[in-house]
């Protein structure tokens, strides 16, 4: 019998209630709490720990402004939620230290008596804190900087009390090496990167504003032997090797951090990593795994976000992400939480399903699936009714019965038609710019201003920062308390006004260089702003976790077509691959085998026995879309409807189609820093997109990539293609048409995408 959180924390504030702030004695407390805990072999241990709620005198002392963080304890829960649905942690065996929870104390005690005590050659133990990293200095040693992490009681020094009450790194991975486990993993996200600001664009940075200088607490005395030194690897400026393997968010240069979604926050690294093993086929390797929540980050936020993990100095590195075994066979969107059978409803976790397709659908309906070897769905279905944040509670709409911890997957997505681009203004400019901007933007159609920090954004309206070197050499600030603090704010260049993705990367070809009026940057600005909503648009209908049809798409360099370069299939077409065929395992960046490449090919594969329709779409790095006009024996012409020569091009059961199909490809030219390719295969031909395109007036050309003059349009059209394409599917599961949404069948379509960087 093992404890329970609460009977946990009462255990633990009675040994803290005698014990020191640090103090070594907390280990020899171990054979007393091995006494009242069991120790079944291959235990899976986890402490969590997530601070939002952080004093002021820990955030920023009494110098500057800043925002509190928010979704730390969100990423508890969505590590929780992973631990016990998806990799079989009993609940008992999860400690969570929340907030006024998470002291300094209390973290390393629990360290000590929940993993150290406990953890046995065998088990798996994971350590997760969210919240904020800092870099100190110390007066002993001015010539060297520390990386902490800070506790909800991590008070700034001050001149009446100069000492340092961070958790520095060197103590928690000195504690961590103590673990007997044959798989650790430590995730933090947080970072010690200080840029003197809360905000990075729209998102929150999860690291103190400024640097403070402060002292050790003295080394412990004795009377005959001294006692032992928690500070000991400070004092030697030793730089201990984590053990294991730690997963984080940053490197040197950038920050953690934390967004905000449809109704909670939640740490970027945390949560694309937890959505990733939610979604991630099993076996997956650890490369592969990260990989895909950089991909997920790029288009969530504008760039990647995981940085290589570190492999530790033990022999407990896990060859998978939290462990090989997983309790669900197939990818998932989320999981069934709770049943209340005499109101025929239940409460799912939705932690896999795509944040923005969570934001703006305004209908859901999910399958449960059944947990066999093969993806294998009920008939029944979960019509959801309201959610909050990532908990929603749906209606069970069928005859079989539906379990807890059964995963489930989408099958309707419905888009309102009038879904806008949310523009956040950057909270540094004047209030007079952003007056402005306001009314400029409302000129628009279907763009909507929103204040950077407040709530979700698809991109940022400002201008360039001018950023303080990430070091220790700024000029130092002093609060009105004493302390010492470095690293000046962020300020705006003198340059001109832009777009910026959320995370402040600037969007190519989005900002001048001289000085313009705001009104006249947004007019300038319009155009690039409705390709932007196309592309949210497009990104809006992947859904490679949930389709039912079994496609990939993979790219390959044209001068060698074995030589594949990355892919994507849908959890469908697993099933009729072979076991060594595994797109998953390929390289993420375009290139990267033979510096030599210059020209790819994309190749759509259709693994089915049903003939399916394909449009294939890119989106260069300058924002530009191109669609792929195939080989057909009659091009469109004016006179000619589209979709009497280009929409029946179909894609043959268990057949291929290479785009471009001729040898010379697509010509990588220096300019090309990324690429991402979007391709749309449906059960029904494509005749809105294609006499879209006629009606704009673009030049067909055979086996090529041509450009789209009006990207909204089109993808708006393509969005009805695929609405039409869902009707009988629709009908099937007992839903009516709504004129105002897309209702988008997960039987009738499936959207893949391949991004280069």
């Amino acid at each position: 019998m093992t404890l329970g959180r609460r009977a946990f924390l009462q255990r633990l504030g009675g040994v803290l209630s005698v014990l020191g702030l640090i103090d070594q004695g907390l280990m020899g407390q171990a054979s007393t709490y091995q006494q009242a805990l069991a120790k079944p072999a291959s235990r899976r241990l986890a402490l969590l720990v997530g601070i939002n709620n952080y004093p002021e005198s820990v955030w920023q002392g009494s110098t500057g402004k800043g925002m509190f963080l928010r979704g730390c304890t969100t990423d508890v829960e969505l590590q929780r939620a992973l631990l016990i649905h998806q990799f079989g942690f009993a609940p008992d065996d999860i400690v969570t230290l929340v907030n006024g929870e998470a002291t300094q104390a209390k973290i390393l005690a629990a360290v000590d008596q929940h993993l150290i005590n406990q953890a046995q050659p065998g088990d798996s133990v994971l350590f997760h804190f969210s919240g904020l990293g800092s870099t100190v200095k110390l007066s002993e040693y001015p010539n060297k900087v520390f990386p902490t992490l800070v506790p909800v009681d991590g008070v700034l020094p001050k001149a009446a009390s100069p000492v340092v009450k961070d958790l520095f790194e060197s103590v928690l991975v000195e504690r961590l090496s103590q673990v007997r486990a044959a798989q650790l993993i430590t995730v933090i996200d947080a970072s010690s990167v200080t840029l003197g600001e809360p905000l990075q664009g729209n998102c929150r940075v999860r690291a103190r504003p400024w640097v403070p200088t402060g002292n050790l607490p003295p080394q412990p005395a004795g009377a005959d032997a001294p006692a032992p030194d928690p500070f000991a690897s400070v004092r030697s400026g030793r730089s201990p090797s984590w053990p294991g393997l730690v997963l984080r968010p940053s490197s040197l240069e950038t920050p953690a951090l934390e967004n905000d979604w449809d109704g909670f926050s939640a740490g970027l690294f945390t949560y694309t990593l937890t959505q990733t093993l939610w979604t991630a086929p099993p076996h997956l390797s650890k490369l592969a795994a990260l990989r895909r929540a950089g991909r997920r980050a790029e288009r969530w936020v504008g760039q990647g976000i995981a940085a290589p993990p570190q492999r530790g100095s033990s022999d407990s590195t896990p060859k998978a992400l939290y462990g090989e075994e997983r309790r669900l066979a197939h990818a998932v969107d989320g999981v069934v939480q709770e049943v209340n059978p005499e109101a025929g409803s239940a409460r799912l976790w939705l932690g896999g399903i795509d944040a923005m397709v969570l934001a703006h659908s305004a209908a859901l309906r999910f399958k449960p699936i059944l947990p066999t070897s093969r993806l294998q769905a009920l008939p029944t279905t979960l019509r959801v009714k309201h959610r909050t944040g990532l908990t929603a509670e749906a209606q069970i709409v069928g005859k079989e019965s539906v379990t807890v911890g059964t995963g489930v997957i989408e099958a309707m997505r419905s888009l309102p038609r009038d879904i806008a681009l949310t523009v956040a203004l950057d909270q540094r400019l004047e209030r007079i710019e952003r007056v402005d901007a306001t009314s400029a933007l409302a000129g628009i159609p279907h763009i909507a201003a929103v204040i950077a920090g407040e709530q979700m954004a698809d991109c940022v309206f400002g201008q360039p920062l001018a950023l303080p070197a990430p070091t220790l050499t700024a000029s130092t600030i002093t609060g009105g308390d004493g302390a010492a603090l470095e690293t000046p704010p962020a300020a705006l260049s003198p340059s001109g006004y832009g777009l910026f993705t959320p995370n402040q990367t600037p969007i190519p070809g989005t900002v001048k260089d001289q000085g313009e009026a705001v009104k006249t940057a947004v007019g300038r600005l319009s155009d690039r702003l409705q390709t932007l909503l196309a592309v949210k648009l497009l990104r809006l209908t992947r859904n490679p976790t949930a389709s039912e049809l079994p496609v990939r798409l993979t790219t390959e360099a044209a001068e060698s077509a074995k030589q594949i370069l990355g892919g994507e299939e849908t959890s469908s077409a697993r099933q009729y691959r072979r076991q060594t065929d595994s797109p998953e395992e390929m390289p993420a960046i375009l290139g990267t085998p033979d510096q030599a490449i210059r020209h790819l090919r994309f190749r759509i594969h259709n693994l089915g026995r049903r003939a399916l329709y394909s449009i294939a779409i890119v989106l260069d790095h300058r924002g530009n879309l191109s669609i792929y006009c195939p080989n057909v024996a009659d091009l469109p012409s004016p006179e000619t409807a589209a979709e009497t020569t280009v929409a029946p091009v179909t894609l043959a059961p268990d057949a291929q189609q290479a785009l471009p199909s001729g040898d010379t490809g697509w010509l990588l030219k220096p300019m090309d820093e990324a690429l991402e390719i979007f391709a749309v295969l449906g059960i029904a031909p494509f005749r809105n997109t294609w006499a879209t395109l006629q009606q704009q007036g673009a030049l067909f050309q055979r086996d090529r990539f041509i450009p789209i003059r009006q990207p909204l349009p089109l993808v708006q059209a393509l969005l009805a293609d695929l609405d039409a394409a869902s009707t009988g599917e629709k009908e099937a599961i007992g839903v009516e048409a709504n004129p105002a949404h897309f209702q988008l069948c997960s039987s009738a379509w499936a959207t893949l995408s391949i991004r280069s960087s």
